[in-house]
């Protein structure tokens, strides 16, 4: 399970928490994944510029942070 990325500030709180029951949930019972972290601009605790021009679609930059964070568990197989 993927965890949510960071959006625009305003969220953060909210999905912080989030991604903090999600992990709960799935403990044990899936793989979890958390991205946000690795998209999180920490100056000002939004998406970070490189990966979103509008603070929720990912750019080609992104996708590809995206990419290597799961490669290892899709190619497990």
């Amino acid at each position: 399970m993927l965890g949510v990325l960071p959006r625009a500030v305003e969220y953060r709180e909210r999905i912080e928490s989030l991604n903090r029951v999600l992990a709960q949930a799935v403990a044990g019972r899936a793989s979890w994944v958390d991205l946000y972290p690795l998209f999180l601009d920490e100056q000002d605790g939004s998406i970070a510029d490189a990966f979103s021009n509008d603070e929720l679609h990912l750019l080609g930059a992104g996708y590809a942070v995206w990419r290597d964070a799961i490669e290892t568990l899709v190619n497990r197989g």
